[in-house]
């Protein structure tokens, strides 16, 4: 059927045409039940498949987890060793090994603990650690800042020396002077040398030392340098502070007559006892006679001097005897420490022997004494 403009104009005059709208859907439609879920026919592997490296807590890859509303049977639902850390020990061999290690660890500790040795090292450390930040860590240095005013030799310093150089450095104290320990072997060699007594090198150096070299803090310090310069001079000038030293060309003094050029006069009783002894130890009846004849000529009783040197040797002996120290005179300690007990008291007997009087003449006995003593055996 053809359907022309004017047949068009005749249906719409003669019909009419009526549209039909569908109805609108409900406000709240009832929900729709989802339907049943099925597990999946092959599920995800829960472990590690490759590349898991081993040892304790997983692998690179790690396991794949599907999160479903409700929990489904899956089968290979498990965790690999792997994947975890390994805290155990495995036979009962490896426990026992581990306890006995660990018993061992324990009472070395304990021992280490208790160990008088640890506990010194640990006291001082702790110590150490406070003297370095305590706030009176100052107090530590503070010997350093007193004068030499206030130095005393004591006879504890002289204990690693030997006798004619301990002699010597109490000789030396007595003139505000302090001399170094190569410096006493310095005047020791020197007077060896010369062929003279080591207390009248002494002398002679501390003379010129006083001289050429200014005092510190009321002493004179001299060391092995300043010991041979004094030595090899004769007349030096007094240098000042601040100004250069200056020194006067050797005019010739004249000589003057000394009793006994190489021994210089001693400066005290104690003094005198131990440079008698110690030529005593030596075996020199020359310069045993020319010391006591400078005492004789000193206006000195040579029979009281020698009952002084037996009470002297006496007392030495006796502290040897009971292993004190003879305080009050340690240098007669150390002068007679190379004779045994036997020598010791047979040297007093033949003291004594001097003051009997056997011979009219003191000078007779004192030299007899002296060659015995000499002829005695160490």
């Amino acid at each position: 059927m053809v359907i022309t403009p004017s047949n068009i104009e005749t249906i719409t005059k003669t019909c009419s045409i009526t549209v039909k709208t569908p109805p609108p859907p409900p406000e709240n439609p009832p929900p729709e039940e989802p339907p049943p879920s099925q597990p999946p026919s092959n599920p995800p592997p829960s472990g590690c498949s490759s590349n898991c490296g081993g040892g304790g807590g997983g692998g690179l890859n790690q396991p794949t987890v599907v999160l479903f509303q409700k929990a489904v049977k899956a089968p290979l639902a498990f965790v690999y060793l792997s994947q975890i850390p390994y805290t155990g020990l495995s036979g009962t061999g490896k426990i026992l090994l581990f306890i006995i290690g660990l018993a061992i660890w324990s009472a070395l500790v304990v021992y280490a603990l208790r160990s008088q040795k640890t506990t010194k090292m640990a006291e001082r450390l702790v110590a150490n650690i406070r003297g370095r930040f305590t706030p009176t860590t100052s107090t530590i240095f503070q010997p350093a800042e007193k004068s030499m005013a206030d130095f005393e030799l004591t006879d504890d310093l002289l204990l690693d020396v030997k006798p004619m150089e301990s002699l010597l450095a109490v000789e030396a104290k007595k003139e505000r002077t302090l001399i170094s320990p190569d410096g006493l072997k310095t005047v020791i060699e020197t007077a060896a040398a010369k062929g003279e007594e080591p207390l009248a090198t002494l002398g002679k150096m501390i003379e010129n030392a006083k001289n050429k070299f200014p005092r510190e803090d009321g002493w004179l310090l001299l060391n092995k340098e300043k010991i041979g310069a004094s030595l090899s001079a004769t007349n030096v000038t007094v240098p000042a502070y601040g100004t250069p030293e200056k020194i006067t060309p050797n005019i010739p003094e004249t000589p003057v007559a000394m009793a006994t050029p190489e021994i210089p006069p001693v400066a005290d009783q104690t003094t005198e006892i131990n440079t008698f002894v110690s030529l005593l130890t030596r075996g020199d009846e020359k310069a045993v006679a020319n010391y006591l004849r400078v005492l004789r000529e000193n206006g000195k009783s040579v029979e009281r001097f020698i009952r002084e040197t037996i009470m002297e040797l006496d007392s030495a002996y006796r502290a040897r005897l009971e292993g004190e120290n003879n305080r009050s005179n340690f240098v007669l300690s150390q002068i007679i420490s190379r004779w045994s007990g036997e020598k010791t008291e047979e040297v007093i007997g033949i003291l004594l022997s001097i003051i009997d009087k056997n011979y009219k003449n003191s000078a007779i006995g004192l030299k007899l004494a002296v060659m015995r003593i000499a002829e005695l055996k160490e």
